[in-house]
């Protein structure tokens, strides 16, 4: 079964990667959390985590949407925020 998910088709979203190294992220509403290995952030688009090296944010301006990280960035995945079965389980 595939699941309904529906987009914000007007939302203002856009990641710009330099080299891996330098990552600057628009449409950025909450940063629930970062570590030097993940950041994982609320965005128009939907939730997001970024994978990792000494990852560091370097600025959040909630005001403007903004995020500015930098450290060697491995993988960028979208999630549905939704949790599993055993996640509801295990809370």
């Amino acid at each position: 079964m595939v699941a309904n998910t529906t987009l914000n088709t007007t939302a203002e979203h856009k990641i710009e990667l330099n080299a891996r190294k330098e990552l600057k992220m628009t449409g950025v509403i909450e940063v629930i959390f970062a570590t030097a290995n993940e950041i994982f952030a609320k965005t128009e688009c939907g939730n997001i985590k970024i994978f990792g090296n000494n990852l560091k944010v370097k600025s959040v301006l909630i005001t403007e949407k903004i995020l500015e990280a930098v450290g060697e960035i491995t993988k960028i995945e979208y999630t549905s925020g939704k949790k599993s079965f055993m996640q509801k389980l295990f809370k």
